[in-house]
């Protein structure tokens, strides 16, 4: 079985509880494969990046994905949680400039957003939301003297496709490049 460099193997060793130790030694291989093959990333793709294409049982690699078990929900807190350790860094590495995060979907979690929100120095995050997404208000200071749970969220906000249809909301249209 080929593994991962040991440096990578450490970056990585938060997701190993997630998956059973058969599946995470093919999980490793298929990472490996993941970083090294150029273009379209798939399975076979990733085999055949590390030198496995001729493997008999290439099968056991496409079960990681298909029907292997392991928590998608445990995983997207384990990488929601290493983005903000990772804003974190950059933050401490750029004290009072304003940082500006851009990240797809997968990171536009209300908790990731709020911790970022929340720092002494924030730092901007801009996500690709959906149209129908629930946005609130930010929660309402805790009044002296009040009893229960603290309020999570405000007021509902309307869904964006309010805003989209809305000829008063006022939009700049703007570019930037990208790659990959």
């Amino acid at each position: 079985m080929r593994t991962l460099l040991g440096t990578m193997i450490r970056v990585l060793a938060p997701l190993a509880p997630l998956f059973f130790k058969r599946v995470w030694e093919h999980v490793q291989v298929l990472v490996a494969g993941a970083i090294l093959v150029p273009g379209k990333r798939t399975v076979s793709s990733a085999l055949r990046a590390v030198g496995l294409d001729q493997e008999q049982r290439f099968h056991r690699y496409h079960r990681v994905l298909s029907r292997a078990k392991w928590s998608n929900t445990e995983a997207s807190r384990v990488l929601t949680e290493w983005a903000f350790q990772l804003l974190l860094l950059v933050r401490r590495w750029h004290p009072g400039r304003q940082i500006v995060a851009v990240g797809d979907g997968r990171y536009a979690s209300l908790k990731l957003l709020d911790r970022c929100r929340r720092l002494s120095e924030p730092i901007t995050f801009i996500a690709r939301l959906r149209l129908d997404a629930a946005l609130y208000e930010p929660a309402p200071p805790r009044c002296s003297g009040q009893i229960g749970r603290p309020r999570l969220k405000g007021e509902r906000l309307p869904n964006l496709s309010i805003f989209a249809e809305d000829p008063d909301t006022e939009s700049q249209r703007s570019s930037s490049a990208t790659s990959g």
